[in-house]
């Protein structure tokens, strides 16, 4: 995978899983029955937003040729 795709792939999982949590702790608060539902509601969005802004990083790092921001190779 090229580097705006994996920073994509990671951005929709870290903000996902955070939306989804959050709309957990809404979800049952608000109304136990329809958390799960809360946190489909508010994991998605979220999780779409953070897979565009990761490609978005990840292609400026791409254009600019900046790689001293990913870990070295292994030795």
């Amino acid at each position: 995978m090229n580097r705006a795709t994996r920073w994509g792939a990671r951005g929709a999982a870290v903000a996902g899983l955070l939306g989804a949590v959050a709309g957990l702790i809404v979800g049952l608060f608000v109304h136990p029955a329809t958390a799960w539902f809360a946190a489909f509601e508010l994991g998605l969005p979220a999780a779409i937003l953070g897979a565009l802004v990761g490609c978005a990083a990840g292609a400026v790092v791409t254009a600019f040729g900046r790689t001293d921001l990913e870990a070295p190779p292994p030795r």
